[in-house]
């Protein structure tokens, strides 16, 4: 994929992302699973930090500023995601992609 100015884009193992979707929801245990998830490039990896959790996904793409993401929806949306190896993450004009799913996001400021 061709750099787009403000677009964000990661290929990642699908069961990666559920396994780390659901780490992160444990760690919400006790707690309503609410407030933001900080998704932001961290070496080789995107990293998803919560005031309880921090999970690290390898991916292969360009992320160059961090997006926060309700963890809500997000943990909603990697429960069903298609049958796949790999699931495409996407940033642009204030919608973060899971898949062919998206979800209202912003740039962290």
């Amino acid at each position: 994929m061709p750099p787009v100015p403000g677009l964000h884009y990661a290929t990642a193992m699908r069961t990666d992302l559920k396994a780390l979707m659901r780490e992160a929801t444990l760690s919400a245990y006790g707690h309503r699973i609410s407030g933001l998830v900080r998704i932001a490039y961290d070496g080789n990896h995107l990293s998803f930090e919560t005031p309880d959790y921090r999970g690290r996904l390898s991916y292969i793409g360009d992320w160059p500023q961090p997006v926060l993401v309700h963890l809500q929806p997000l943990h909603n949306v990697s429960r069903k995601l298609p049958r796949t190896d790999f699931v495409l993450l996407t940033y642009a004009d204030g919608w973060f992609g899971v898949g062919p799913t998206r979800l209202s996001a912003s740039i962290e400021t």
